[in-house]
């Protein structure tokens, strides 16, 4: 629910190697991303502009199915386009692995999610606010009880770290999904990387990782860090009832993992080797790595060269002497007590006061694209409209969207328009012959709704399905 089960696409790249030849020199680039869940495609996407030597504007148009979802795009693609003067490149990056991929993150991290939250509650409310902090986003086609649900979900994460014992609800998950296996949970988390998720082209993925993941739902580790504080942002349908903030607890993934989206390739091929059969990085370096490049290529619309170890850093850890330190002074973070006998009471409104205040700064500007949210009714209304007919170049959806990919979606899509449909390869349940008889199933349907393979598919290696949109002219 969380997070996608196929890798960042650059879909610009993919729209150039199969478009058809009436589009050749097309002004704007229309994107409809039908349960993408986790923003990947657009943060690869935008990352990679400047490798296309036409400027051509892009318009996402994004439709999930849950707000939760929304909520959370909004809050990633908040921490990508960040300003570098804001958060550094490595703490963005690591601070987005975070949100994205695990249950427990750092202290630090949950004051930053309070902090942002009380930020997107004003860009909800105030949409002059939110054009120019987030000038990227459009929250306006979102109806006015979607944008009060939004709120409620931000407020939800501003304020409910306590209520949220996210280590317990995977714990329950766990139980009721392994019933009388739960005490041999790590031989069949074992039996399920090494039979069903390693075969099938998640090499990357290393055993140690994802097994922990399975157990505790903390994904991405750094030696240095320490996981304590709940993920606010896995929580799952927050509401308002009165003037307390309840939720339904931890519904998503607790079988795959975040791991497909940016950690199954990487271009620096180093970062993916593997040495007698084992992978030499971690699942979080390759993760790292590859937003690393997509966050340094989001700021400076140039290529990211990887660091290199000096004489120095190859010699392991060097200590030095510091120096100045007489003048440096610590500044205390926005939620410590000014003094230690405060009272309680006045200490949170003085802490919520301060989270309060809008911030004045804009994010990294990205002129040549805008991101537009779209209703929960949007499917169904419109396709009825003449605005969006033949409108969309690339139509991409989720592997539990397929419901979707009907002769009305397709009616939005521009004739030799692509269509991208995620594989189901990565749903460990699955076994091969559900994914071939899946597969079937998918390019019926999509042959009843006139489209035609882009390119050969194999249900058993390939993470997404494309096809090219034939209108119903050209059949006559």
């Amino acid at each position: 629910m969380w997070w996608g089960y196929s890798p960042a696409l650059d879909l610009r790249l993919e729209w150039e190697q199969y478009k058809h030849k009436n589009y050749k020199n097309l002004k704007e680039l229309n994107i409809l991303l039908v349960g993408a869940a986790d923003g990947r495609h657009i943060l690869k996407t935008l990352a990679q502009t400047y490798r296309h030597e036409k400027t051509q504007r892009i318009n996402f148009y994004v439709y999930e199915a849950s707000l939760d979802l929304v909520a959370r795009q909004v809050m990633l693609l908040t921490i990508a386009l960040e300003p570098p003067e804001k958060l550094g490149l490595q703490e963005k990056t690591r601070l987005f692995l975070e949100l994205y991929g695990n249950s427990l993150v750092r202290p630090t991290t949950a004051n930053f999610i309070a902090r942002k939250s009380a930020q997107f509650v004003h860009m909800v409310t105030d949409l002059d606010f939110q054009v120019g902090r987030m000038p990227l986003l459009r929250l306006d086609q979102l109806k006015y009880r979607e944008r009060d649900h939004l709120e409620n979900v931000f407020k939800f994460w501003q304020e409910a770290r306590t209520k949220f014992p996210i280590s317990l609800y995977w714990d329950k998950r766990l139980r009721k999904h392994l019933v009388t296996r739960y005490d041999s949970r790590i031989g069949v988390f074992d039996w399920d990387y090494h039979m069903r998720l390693r075969p099938f082209g998640a090499e990357a993925i290393t055993s140690r990782e994802y097994k922990n993941w399975r157990n505790s739902g903390v994904a991405f580790t750094w030696l240095e860090t320490e996981s304590t504080e709940p993920n606010l942002t896995l929580a799952t349908g927050a509401f308002q009832v009165g003037d307390r903030l309840c939720h339904h607890g931890y519904l998503g993934d607790i079988v795959t993992g975040p791991f497909i989206a940016y950690s199954l390739d990487c271009e620096d091929k180093d970062m993916v080797r593997l040495v007698n059969g084992v992978q030499s990085q971690r699942t979080s370096d390759v993760a790292e790595r590859n937003l690393i490049r997509m966050m340094h290529e989001l700021v400076y619309q140039q290529p990211f060269v990887p660091p290199r170890l000096t004489d120095e850093t190859s010699q392991g850890l060097v200590i030095k002497e510091a120096t100045d330190t007489e003048n440096w002074k610590a500044e205390p973070a926005y939620d410590l007590p000014e003094s230690g006998d405060c009272d309680r009471k006045t200490e949170i409104d003085r802490k919520r006061k301060a989270i309060s205040v809008k911030e004045k700064y804009s994010a990294i500007p990205t002129q040549s694209a805008q991101v537009t949210f779209l209703p929960i009714s949007a499917l169904t209304e419109f396709p009825k409209k003449d605005k969006f007919k033949d409108f969309f170049h690339v139509i991409t959806l989720a592997q539990n969207m397929t419901q979707f990919l009907t002769e009305d979606l397709t009616r939005m899509a521009c004739d030799g328009g692509l269509l991208v449909v995620e594989s189901k390869l990565f749903l460990l349940e699955l076994r091969k012959e559900n994914l071939i008889e899946s597969a079937k199933n998918l390019n019926c349907t999509a042959e009843a709704c006139h489209c035609i393979p882009a390119r050969e598919y194999d249900p058993l290696k390939d993470p997404v399905a494309m096809f090219t949109v034939r209108k119903i002219q050209d059949h006559e």
